[in-house]
């Protein structure tokens, strides 16, 4: 293993621009007054708090420090950001564009002069205001909320230097955009590593206003559920603005200058319609051209949809359009939607769609029907055709010709959605006029291409899982070819991923099996970012469907997935129940692999009660992986082995099973899976005092787990590195990575995490002479292990009644709790 030294250089470390930020906001100083005492230029402090210098020199870093009075501790801390961003290799990516994220602007935008001068007037004033103006634009579905707004963020974008935050909240939808989800977007955009993002919604949004401040940027929200939706997403800088659009009045929103936005008036209305079908033609027909603007409510969406029918139709008066839509009026039933005459126009493009030839052939009517029937919020034109039996090359088409039709939309290639209340419509469509069976074999079918791609993923992201894989070969999922393009297809689908999961799973007509499968592989994304009320919700679900079809074996599949969540939640009594039936299950149906992982996670669930047992269960899941052949299995259960035969300091058997672990790890190609026993092989050079082979070992796990996203096990690393540190005197920075682990842990729930953390945090406290802080954070650390019954609060009760006794070298072990044991193969 290498040194120290070189392992801490090839490491990441704290953004040095966040760390500046927040020491110059401590002091109490503004950008300006620190330049003043620095003598660095205004920009220069900016600039070095933006990121935008990627090599803080030495001297600048002098300066700073006597500019800010810091103490020793946070002198060395600023330093080391800086000396990790000047050993940074440069690249393309050190320098983070300003975000420009505004759809485009409508070609033939008419009318609404006077609110769109009013908005742009009061959004102008950022800057120049005592706090950030927010401008909220009302008004019913298909009125034009939208493009009246991505207009007015045009017209104003080169007011706002730093950027334009663009977001549409999908507040109308089922599943609105929670704050967390759109937070994350917007801190990917200002710059913010994947691995750096919090997981908590509160720590995201401190995150965001802490990097909004001190700049220009226009913030557009669309589609706003309600009030609370926006108010997480406001920044703080008053040289921000804000522009919001939503259903209903954000009656909740303090500060915010209301606008409703009604229907075209007469005027604008005929301007927009000749502007879609040209002026010499609705100047032809001025009767009908006013009836056809009434029959459409003048909404400008329903304007636009008949203007589109009649400019693909040279040979058609207004008249007849007129006449059309006034029959539809007459024979339709209403629809709640605020206007009648918005359904009508949908209803007369939805007619003059071709049906399918009647011998098995799918014309776009029926596509839009079953498309209806499907939840999520978008979907990809490989999973359209999936789920409307056709290939691609054929679907494709279809779909275009109902983005002509402008009853579906594309946000980019190759990707469709409905608008909000042509969704409405379209679901209305499914229900009414679609047989129910032809919309149980699309779900089914989507179901089929979704499961073959998330087993794909899983062989590439955790390949060491020990549930099954169908390997569907009339349902072709989408090609992902490596690690980073299955994480990337996880993070673009997972919405949609767990919108049809739960709606398989309420449905009622489809293999229970298949369902609880797709479910078990959603619930492996779920657990990488935490969502473990997401994951016990969609579980619980599955297990419903399961005991209504009698499947005993889909039903042990969502019975496992609670019982992680309640392993995870520290629930043992719970996760007992679950795996003793998990366990019964399999070996009545014969799956060996089930079997192995629901005694695997038996023998991590007795780690805290008795390790000989735990050990028991361990070589009884090894012996089942070995007998039946299953080498992705052994690897996991092998290095659980090990951390057992370590827990009992038989230190020469945990090494081998960890050598044994790693080379099959290496075999299956399971990055995440070595990430575990490298930080294991960590822990044992830790017992041996063999420090820099120990830190070596958590700095490369915790590399693999940033990558990979494993929030849970980078908590893990970063406590195991805090102590490794510690055992070389280093202090300093045993604090820093024990508080980056405790803020993970606090942001995931992870409450055993998060005493694990409070408790190495109070031994570095005690090495730096803190011992009344130290005291704190073991007292806090007792109070979780207690709620918890976990043996480590003896441990630390026994630490409290020493606080102030020197640390001899290598006490870490003694005088800490014992290392979690990291939960490899729940997920095996």
């Amino acid at each position: 293993m290498g040194t120290v030294a070189r392992t801490v250089e090839s490491r990441e470390t704290p953004g040095f621009g966040l760390l500046l930020r927040a020491l110059r906001r401590r002091a109490g100083l503004t950008q300006e007054a620190l330049a003043g005492r620095s003598g660095l230029s205004d920009r220069a402090i900016r600039d070095l708090e933006r990121g935008r210098v990627s090599r803080p020199r030495r001297a600048t870093i002098d300066l700073l420090v006597r500019a800010l009075g810091l103490d020793p501790g946070d002198a060395d801390r600023l330093r080391m950001a800086a000396w990790a961003e000047r050993r940074a290799e440069p690249g393309p990516g050190s320098v983070i564009p300003p975000p420009s994220q505004l759809p485009a602007d409508i070609a033939d935008f008419v009318g609404r002069g006077d609110t769109a001068r009013r908005v742009v007037r009061l959004l102008r004033q950022a800057g120049h205001a005592p706090s950030v103006p927010i401008v909220a634009l009302a008004g019913i579905g298909g009125v034009g909320k939208t493009t009246l707004a991505v207009h007015i963020a045009h017209a104003v974008r080169e007011h706002f230097t730093d950027g334009q935050l663009y977001v549409d909240l999908r507040g109308v939808d089922a599943a609105p955009m929670e704050p967390a989800e759109v937070l994350a977007g917007f801190l990917r955009a200002l710059g913010v590593a994947e691995a750096a993002l919090p997981k908590a919604e509160q720590e995201r949004a401190a995150l965001y206003r802490t990097l909004m401040a001190d700049r220009r940027t226009l913030v557009v929200l669309d589609n706003a559920r309600d009030s609370a939706q926006v108010r997480a997403l406001l920044p703080g800088s008053p040289a921000c603005a804000v522009l919001t659009t939503s259903r209903s009045r954000p009656v909740g929103l303090e500060g915010a200058t209301l606008f409703d936005v009604g229907v075209l008036t007469p005027e604008e209305g005929r301007t927009l319609l000749a502007e879609v079908i040209g002026a010499p033609r609705a100047a032809a027909e001025p009767a009908a051209a006013e009836r056809l603007l009434e029959t459409c409510g003048r909404l400008p969406l329903a304007v636009r949809i008949a203007g589109a029918r009649l400019a693909a139709r040279p040979g058609w008066s207004l008249r007849t359009l007129a006449d059309r839509l006034a029959c539809e009026q007459r024979t339709l039933d209403e629809l709640q939607l605020g206007d009648l005459a918005v359904r009508a126009s949908f209803q007369v493009s939805y007619a003059l769609l071709a049906e399918g030839d009647g011998a098995g052939g799918l014309g776009p009517a029926q596509a839009f029907r079953l498309l209806g029937s499907l939840d999520g919020v978008d979907i990809g034109l490989d999973a359209a055709a999936a789920a409307l039996g056709g290939a691609s090359e054929r679907i494709e088409p279809i779909l275009e010709s109902l983005v002509d039709a402008r009853l579906l939309e594309t946000p980019a290639p190759g990707r469709y959605r409905f608008h909000d209340l042509i969704r409405l419509f379209a679901v209305e469509k499914a229900e009414g006029e679609e047989d129910e069976r032809a919309r149980h074999a699309a779900l089914g079918r989507l179901v089929d291409h979704y499961l073959d791609t998330v087993e794909h993923v899983d062989r590439l992201v955790r390949p060491g899982r020990l549930i099954p894989y169908l390997d569907l070969p009339d349902a072709p999922g989408v090609a992902v070819s490596d690690y980073r393009e299955a994480l990337d297809w996880l993070d673009r689908e997972h919405a949609n991923l767990l919108a049809i999961a739960a709606q398989a799973a309420t449905d009622g007509g489809l293999d229970a099996f298949r369902v609880a499968l797709l479910a078990a592989h959603v619930g492996a994304f779920l657990e990488f970012r935490g969502l473990w009320d997401t994951q016990a919700r969609l579980a619980g679900q599955v297990l419903e469907l399961a005991r209504k079809a009698g499947d005993r074996h889909a039903e042990a599949l969502a019975g496992h997935e609670l019982a992680l969540v309640a392993l995870h939640r520290y629930q043992t009594a719970e996760a007992d129940r679950w795996l003793v039936m998990c366990l019964e299950v399999y070996r009545a149906a014969g799956d060996a692999a089930g079997e192995a992982r629901a005694l695997n996670n038996r023998g991590i669930l007795e780690m805290d009660r008795d390790v000989d047992i735990a050990g028991a269960y361990f070589t009884e899941a090894l012996e089942v992986c070995r007998r039946h052949g299953i080498r992705r299995g052994e690897c996991g259960i092998l290095s659980n082995l090990g951390v057992a035969h370590q827990a009992k300091q038989r230190f020469s058997d945990a090494a081998a099973c960890y050598e044994q672990a790693l080379a099959i790890h290496r075999e299956v190609g399971n990055p995440d899976g070595a990430a575990n026993t490298i930080n294991n092989l960590g822990r044992l050079y830790m017992e041996r005092a063999r420090y820099d082979e120990a830190i070596a070992c958590h700095w490369e796990s915790l590399r693999i787990c940033r990558k990979s996203g494993n929030r849970y096990w980078e908590s893990d690393s970063l406590v195991d590195l805090a102590a490794a540190y510690r055992g070389l005197g280093l202090g300093d920075i045993a604090l820093l990575r024990s508080e980056q682990a405790l803020t993970l842990c606090r942001e995931l729930g992870h409450a055993y995490g998060e005493a694990k953390a409070l408790t190495e945090r109070g031994h570095a406290m005690r090495d730096l002479g803190r011992a009344s802080a130290a005291v704190v954070s073991w007292e806090q650390a007792l109070a979780i292990f207690e709620r918890l019954g976990a043996r480590e609060a003896e441990v630390v009760r026994a630490v409290l009644q020493r606080p102030g006794r020197a640390r001899r070298r290598g006490e870490h072990v003694a005088d800490g709790a014992r290392p979690p044991i990291r939960v490899v193969a729940p997920r095996a």
